[in-house]
């Protein structure tokens, strides 16, 4: 009778060399925050008259976890916006539409220290004031730099 055969061993495949990953061209500021815009207005630039800005708001200094990141992404800032943003359309009163710049802080905590309607048609109206209240209610990861400015429209 024939003696049976142990089953030859299996070659390993040696893993394909690593190539290092692309590494992203830095962007500015201003070209971040402007495809942030365009994607919450859905054409890919700002097509707004009014020139956003992002700039950090003098406080404490930054310290925290260092496992935190430093601020937050355009990403993660778009996920929390429209993920709320439904709630703003209960703002909406009779014949009142058109989009409401808000210009909002956002702490290391991620709450919402402030937000001020700086359109002026909305500016110190009950549609202002209540985009201003739901836009306080929103929550961001937390990041461990300086609290951030952002200004934000909202389509009503």
């Amino acid at each position: 009778a024939p003696e049976p055969q142990e089953p030859a061993p299996r070659a390993r495949r040696s893993p394909a060399p690593s190539s290092p990953a692309p590494r992203a061209r830095p962007r500015e500021k201003s070209s971040e925050v402007d495809d942030l815009l365009g994607a919450l207005n859905g054409s890919g630039s700002n097509s707004g008259g009014a020139r956003p800005a992002a700039a950090p708001v003098a406080a404490a200094p930054a310290g925290g976890d260092p496992l935190l990141p430093e601020k937050l992404t355009r990403q993660q800032i778009l996920t929390v916006v429209k993920r709320n943003a439904r709630s703003i359309q209960t703002c909406k009163e009779g014949d009142a539409s058109g989009n409401v710049m808000v210009e909002m802080v956002i702490g290391r905590d991620g709450a919402v220290s402030s937000a001020k309607t700086t359109t002026a048609k909305f500016a110190g109206t009950p549609v202002g004031s209540c985009v201003e209240g739901k836009v306080r209610t929103f929550r961001f990861p937390q990041f461990r730099g300086d609290p951030m400015r952002i200004q934000i429209p909202f389509g009503l």
